[in-house]
């Protein structure tokens, strides 16, 4: 007769660490973290159960635990705008948990724009127009500026409306620091009657990069009058 061999398999925690691991920024305050699910011989012969994922500042020495998870991804939220983050993974089967990670993944959180400079309202003699002009936010904070808005105040003299698309530069304020307004859509969109002639028109601005909208410029020193406004 002839001696029969087989081989055995000893299951164990897993062996080596997740790969594929990426960080994504989602917001100003979360990211989006993928890796490759883990398999054998790396799951130690024994399927993943969990992933735990921990995180830290770029100044900590701590990891802190984000949370687990039972899939290869996990959104990491509440974190700090304008800081930097390092990312591990952890896995772990029936037997125990694996080496993690080699924590050198990283990702910045960038923030939405500080406000433009305070507008100036000017207008040519003998124009039917007002044209606002404004300086860009001092810091984008990290995403470049995509657009801006610019707001009018209206006869309640609280509550605001926006003049974007009456303004002739309207396809340009993705860009552009310049709005050029007639007279008559100030008046209509202020809600403003004949007896609000001689008030003074006052707006504001902000931008918005992929995060979203910053904080309002102040609003412009005093310079232009409502003129002609039309009878109730």
């Amino acid at each position: 007769s002839t001696a029969s061999s087989s081989s055995v398999v000893y299951a164990s925690i897993p062996v080596s660490s997740v790969t594929g691991l990426t960080a994504t920024v989602v917001d100003s305050t979360s990211v989006q973290l993928n890796w490759t699910a883990m398999t054998s011989p790396a799951d130690g012969y024994s399927s993943i159960t969990l992933y735990t994922v921990e995180y830290k500042l770029s100044s900590d020495t701590t990891w802190n635990t984000a949370g687990t998870n039972t899939s290869n991804a996990y959104l990491v939220s509440g974190l700090t705008t304008l800081s930097t983050y390092y990312f591990r993974v952890k896995a772990s089967n029936i037997y125990g948990q694996g080496p993690s990670t080699d924590g050198t993944v990283s990702a910045t959180l960038f923030g939405v724009p500080s406000a433009p400079g305070q507008p100036t309202l000017t207008q040519t003699a003998g124009s039917t127009s007002i044209v606002a002009t404004w300086t860009a936010p001092s810091s984008s904070n990290g995403a470049s500026v995509t657009q801006y808005s610019i707001a009018l105040l209206k006869k309640d003299g609280t509550t605001y409306a926006t003049l974007d698309n009456k303004c002739s530069e309207y396809t340009t304020l993705l860009s552009g620091t310049t709005c050029t307004v007639l007279m008559t859509d100030i008046i209509s969109t202020a809600v403003y009657t004949v007896s609000d002639a001689g008030t003074y028109i006052k707006v504001k601005v902000e931008a918005k990069n992929i995060y979203g909208f910053g904080s309002y410029s102040i609003t412009n020193v005093d310079s232009i009058r409502v003129q002609n406004a039309p009878t109730q």
